[in-house]
């Protein structure tokens, strides 16, 4: 599952637009026979998404990278502590 604004989907190396159509919202899983585009339901599939979430892998992991938070030197003491005990 991927979950974020537009404009982090764009940093994370995709793109809003599918086909002619100016991605906001898209609710598409395997459990339903339809799709939310934009808040309109939509029949599936739609290749264009489809593609999108054959990429989800490479989104997710762009998304890890530029939210990663190095950890302090405090919690790099603590974990050392904590393995050591």
């Amino acid at each position: 599952m991927y979950k974020d604004s537009p404009d982090n989907f764009i940093v994370d190396g995709g793109s809003l637009q599918a086909g002619e159509v100016t991605l906001s919202e898209v609710i598409y899983d395997d459990q339903q026979s339809h799709a939310v585009v934009n808040g309109d339901f939509c029949d599936k599939p739609i290749k264009a998404i489809e593609d999108k979430i054959a990429a989800i892998d490479s989104y997710i992991a762009a998304k890890a990278a530029r939210e990663y938070v190095p950890p302090t030197l405090e919690e790099l003491r603590e974990q050392a502590l904590n393995y050591q005990y």
